[in-house]
């Protein structure tokens, strides 16, 4: 028997085992690992889909004695590959032709995905400042043809590598060789996507579709792309899931809205998430006809008797006032307070559906109810914001006034400062006033924006961006140890949010504290690498050695 423990490092418990599990055989426990990755990205606080991932299917086979060597081999690839990080240089290129020595290894689609990850890594800048002597990752690619994994791998790792053209060559050579490579299709598209090239990436959905080499991921991104184009002033000369005939023109939102259809039937990993975003669009053209107003409160009903937690059915009925005649939805929300009358989400829900329809006292009583029904803090704040809403028509506009002005730098009048206040007297636990007011202050009085932050910390001790603020306030001002013990304990409260983890990572390297700042920047990255907080780190960071190696 093989017994797996795995630990979560967000803990410092010695009782924080996450995961665990014990396998007749070799094969069975390969074949468990892919799931056991996605369920602690989930319990990371990480939304990650299997089916978007270039992993090996779980139908590995093979004695045990074969995958032991196998996974040997790749583990020796692996140490050498990270000594190199250390300077301790060894040839790759040997370990590599020892690993393909055996025809059947350049069919199996275990080893490929073990080689091509490990090549891809080596184009990692680390690997590559390094100066480390790994097989060209295009010859792997080349060696490895019989498996579209290999090809998936190395395109995208050139992709972030910065190099779109061969990782494009690569993923249309493997999907010509492999055409009901799922992956490979989806990988395509994304690639054209990412690089702005729209066309091609409807193109290449469109080509997957006619192979029917198709899953939920890749018919939402085609989904996603078409209403875009569309507002966009792009021209679609084909359609594959609908006939324009039976349509009044908004083709590309027709064809998205079938696209969201036919990804339902493919187990999307969120189908409730799939039904809201085709909700929307039909939204979008809910005024050419009465069934498609009918066909848009069928799937709203889908989404609010699907969605545990409202997050979905927020999106919706924020979206109502576009629609003539929302008494079905009235309906729909009334039934589900019936049904669930202890869940604060579907009162809010329902409140704003009330206010959407001018009904602003029954609003009001909804909205009381979210509140006795809950001690969170962000139900409390939303309660707060949407009761000033129903007692003042203009409260969102002269609010999103003000955010705009803020965000862009301006100085706020007196009589902006006098509003946000005169709203926090009446809703003292909404914390977007007190990061507005705040941030409104600093340009002219940076005192008044610290203790601004303080009563707000007060009041909400873990909300993150109030804490994030706070620390870079207090940081500016020279207050070094106050700055990271509030950031440290938004971090604590916070384990998976990126911006504070970036900030403390930021702050800790600032402050000389260079090992921990690789935790937590460490951390970050492998949450949400590209997340724009992060990468102002970086560069926070950046600068700061380059000053240093200056001086």
């Amino acid at each position: 028997l093989f017994h797996l423990e795995i630990e979560s490092d967000l803990s410092d418990a010695e009782d924080s085992i996450t995961l665990e599990h014990t396998a007749a055989t070799i094969a069975d426990l390969l074949n468990w690992l892919p799931m056991a990755a996605i369920n602690i990205a989930s319990r990371s606080g990480m939304d990650v889909d299997l089916a978007t991932l270039p992993v090996y299917a779980s139908t590995v086979t093979g004695s045990d004695a074969e995958l032991r060597d196998l996974l040997a081999e790749a583990f020796e690839w692996e140490i050498l590959l990270s000594l190199g990080l250390w300077g301790q240089l060894h040839d790759l290129q040997s370990a590599y032709e020892r690993f393909i020595v055996s025809p059947a290894r350049l069919t199996h689609e275990l080893a490929a995905w073990l080689i091509a990850s490990a090549a891809a890594r080596a184009l990692l800048p680390g690997f590559v400042a390094a100066g480390i002597n790994a097989p060209a990752p295009m010859m792997v690619a080349q060696d490895f043809t019989g498996v579209s994994l290999a090809g998936v791998i190395i395109a995208r790792a050139l992709a972030q590598a910065n190099e779109p053209a061969d990782a494009v060559g690569l993923l249309e050579a493997t999907v010509a060789q492999h055409p009901s490579s799922v992956i490979g299709w989806l990988s395509l598209a994304t690639l054209y996507r990412q690089s702005g090239d729209f066309a091609n990436a409807v193109e290449t959905c469109q080509r997957a579709i006619e192979q029917d080499a198709i899953n939920a991921p890749l018919l939402i991104n085609y989904a996603q792309i078409l209403p875009w184009m569309q507002r966009a002033g792009f021209t679609l000369d084909e359609f594959i899931l609908i006939e324009p005939d039976d349509y009044h023109g908004d083709y590309p939102i027709w064809e998205a809205v079938e696209a969201y259809e036919l990804a339902l039937k493919h187990a999307p990993q969120q189908p409730t998430q799939v039904l809201s975003s085709q909700a929307l669009l039909l939204l979008d053209v809910a005024i050419q006809d009465a069934d498609i107003v009918s066909r848009f409160w069928r799937v709203f009903e889908a989404v609010v008797q699907q969605d545990s937690d409202g997050e979905f059915t927020r999106l919706l009925v924020d979206n109502l006032h576009s629609i003539e005649m929302i008494e079905p939805g009235f309906t729909i929300l009334e039934d589900a307070v019936e049904q669930h009358p202890h869940r604060p989400d579907l009162h809010i829900n329902l409140a704003i559906a009330y206010l959407a329809g001018g009904e602003n006292e029954y609003a009001a009583e909804e909205l009381e109810e979210a509140r006795r029904l809950s001690d969170a803090e962000a139900v409390h704040a939303d309660v707060a914001r949407l009761l000033l809403a129903a007692s003042d028509s203009e409260f969102d506009a002269i609010i999103g006034d003000i955010t705009d002005r803020v965000s862009a730098g301006t100085t706020l009048a007196e009589e902006d400062i006098a509003y946000l206040e005169s709203a926090l007297e009446r809703a003292p636990q909404y914390a977007e006033l007190y990061l507005l007011l705040a941030r409104g202050y600093l340009r002219t009085d940076p005192a008044a924006a610290l203790e601004t932050l303080l009563d707000a910390e007060k009041l909400m001790p873990h909300e993150p961006d109030i804490l994030e603020l706070l620390g870079q306030v207090l940081w500016s001002n020279g207050e070094a140890a106050s700055a990271l013990g509030y950031v440290q304990r938004g971090v604590d409260a916070n384990p998976v949010y990126v911006p504070l983890l970036a900030l403390l990572g930021q702050l800790l390297f600032e402050d000389q504290q260079y090992e921990i700042a690789r935790v937590y920047l460490a951390r970050a990255d492998a949450i949400a690498p590209n997340h724009p907080r992060l990468m102002e780190a970086r560069r926070m960071i950046a600068k700061a050695m380059g000053d240093q190696n200056g001086s």
